[in-house]
């Protein structure tokens, strides 16, 4: 594989070589009546042709040192570094991710207030004793909705605007950190380059080399040691920044829970005298499915004028059958219904179905 990337490699050399003297030669016969294609242009593709052929040889040296072809420079605190960075990095953006998330719930959650107490307004008439409570809820609503308005200012101006500016320095270290890597490998690769040509003894081309690793070495000195300087400064920032961001979002919340709760609670003295349990147990005002005609249909009226009633098929979500009835008073009222019609039960059966009567002493 290593002497496959060499043959390409040398093959690409010749190839770029031989585009870069075209583009910098003097534009042909046939070539000078086209006005277009000014110097500019030619400026452009020759530095588009050299960007690319840079590319090509970092990638190719990357590879070589992935695969232990080539010596590679290892700076253990530089990475140790690196990787505490993009730990805290991706930290800051959680929490500048999650404090937008939270104004938004909290807008979301001052809708859905809003509209459930438009929802029990109308459901009230003018006449109705709590028609005027549910009108209050709905401008207790309006206040709390105020209150959040405040919340969102105040967190965005001294807490997410801030943290998003503070991500700014975030991003230049990690647009830095991927500089140096590719100073780092042109370095490497310069240097490979000069120890070729020192083992191979090619004289008039080791000076240049020499020069090209010096610059290459100083541009990487210089960048990495500006990293290993921001870096642990930049970590070791975060408690001056965070302590006030914390504080805003305390105060900003608690302050907009209190004013929330004020204004509800001038809203509770009008529904106080409500028992909130009696919705358990509420009676159903609904004909219930057992007893209800759409399951019986009369089919013929007998010589004493009974009505006799033929049960339709249950449907698959019918109600449990006769024997699950829990109580007496159900039960009665399905015999009723359904054996005796017109009612005609028997003295002992009356005497039966009364709604204390337990129905373990069936």
């Amino acid at each position: 594989l290593a002497e496959d990337l060499r043959r390409f490699e040398n093959v690409l050399k010749s190839f770029f070589t031989f585009c870069c003297c075209f583009f910098s030669t003097s534009e042909p016969p046939e070539f000078t009546a086209m006005s277009s294609f000014s110097d500019k242009s030619k400026a452009t593709a020759s530095d588009f042709l050299s960007a690319t052929k840079k590319g090509f040889f970092r990638t190719t040296q990357k590879i070589k040192q992935s695969l232990g072809k080539a010596e590679q420079t290892i700076d253990i605190s530089y990475n140790q570094e690196v990787d505490r960075f993009r730990a805290h990095y991706k930290a800051v953006k959680r929490i500048n991710k999650n404090s937008i998330k939270l104004l938004e719930c909290y807008r979301d959650l001052s809708v859905a207030q809003a509209n459930v107490a438009e929802d029990f307004y109308n459901l009230y008439e003018s006449k109705h004793a709590l028609y005027n409570a549910a009108l209050k809820t709905q401008d207790t609503m309006k206040f709390v909705d105020n209150a959040r308005i405040q919340l969102d200012e105040q967190m965005r101006k001294d807490f997410v605007d801030p943290t998003s500016k503070y991500l700014g320095q975030f991003k230049d270290i990690k647009n830095r950190i991927a500089a140096n890597e590719v100073r780092r490998i042109d370095m490497d690769r310069y240097n490979e380059d000069l120890r070729s040509l020192q083992k191979n003894s090619v004289g008039h081309k080791i000076p240049m080399a020499e020069t090209k690793y010096k610059i290459a070495k100083a541009n990487y000195t210089a960048l990495n040691t500006e990293l290993l300087r921001d870096m642990p400064a930049l970590y070791e920032d975060r408690d001056k920044f965070f302590d006030p961001c914390m504080a805003t979002y305390v105060t900003a919340t608690a302050e907009y829970h209190r004013q929330s709760a004020k204004t509800t609670a001038d809203a509770i003295s009008v529904i106080a005298h409500i028992d909130r349990g009696m919705v358990h147990d509420h009676p159903r005002v609904v004909v219930s499915t057992e007893l209800s005609a759409v399951h019986h249909l009369v089919t013929a009226v007998n010589e004493d004028g009974y009505v006799v009633r033929t049960p339709q098929p249950q449907p698959p979500s019918s109600p449990p059958p006769l024997s699950n009835h829990h109580n007496w008073a159900d039960l009665s009222s399905f015999l009723l219904s359904n054996v005796f019609s017109p009612p005609q039960p028997c003295a002992c059966l009356k005497e039966m179905l009364s709604p204390d009567w337990p129905l373990e002493n069936a």
